[in-house]
This record gives structure tokens, sequence and C-alpha cells, in this order.
């Protein structure tokens, strides 16, 4: 017998989908954290009260909006913790600049 192998260049796009398992289990941590008491990550505030938007808002909806609704929550999820990323580095950068304009002997001449 032969065997043939087919090599996929990887100039090719890639999708990376969550596992079921590990969707399962990363849920499964975060009800344990609530049962156990030990408070959430700002990430998983984040995510759980966007889970609970969307489901508020899809309550008296066909299962079909609510299914659209569940897949586009962990999207809406990933946009929200990287506007959240990105606020934080903002705030440190401003932070940064303004320690340095501060800190500098000509800008306080200028600026009094």
């Amino acid at each position: 017998l032969r065997r043939v192998i087919f090599s996929i260049p990887s100039t090719h796009a890639s999708f990376s989908f969550n596992s079921p398992s590990r969707t399962f289990f990363s849920g499964l941590k975060k009800t344990l954290k609530k049962v156990v008491g030990v408070e959430l990550t700002p990430e998983e505030k984040r995510d759980e009260k966007i889970k609970e938007t969307m489901n508020q808002m899809t309550a008296g909806a066909p299962p079909i909006v609510k299914l659209l609704a569940k897949l586009a929550s962990p999207l809406v999820s990933k946009m929200a913790n990287a506007a959240a990323q990105a606020e934080e580095h903002l705030q440190e950068a401003i932070s940064s600049s303004q320690h340095l304009i501060l800190n500098n002997k000509e800008c306080k001449q200028l600026l009094g």
C-alpha cells in the first residue's frame, strides 16, 4: 500500500475554535469559584455580565436568536477584554507621560 501525504502550505489562514471540553471545563472552573467563594478575575466578571445581558436580551426571542446570541457572546467577551486591556495600556501611557513631564525642569518652568 502506498501512503499519499498532502501538505497544506503555511500561508493559508487558520482558524481555531475552543474545543467543547475546554469550554466545559472553563465554565466548570467559574462555577467552582462561585461556589467556593473565590473572587472571579475582571475578565471572568466581564464574561459573566455579557452572558447575563445576552440572556436578558433574548428572553422572549425565538430559539435561533438565542443560539446566535450564545455563539456571539464569546466574541463580544473577547472584544470587551481587548478594549479593557487597551484602556489599561492607555492609562499607563498617560501616567508615565505625566510623570515624565512633571519631572522635567524645562516643562515645569514653562507650565509654572
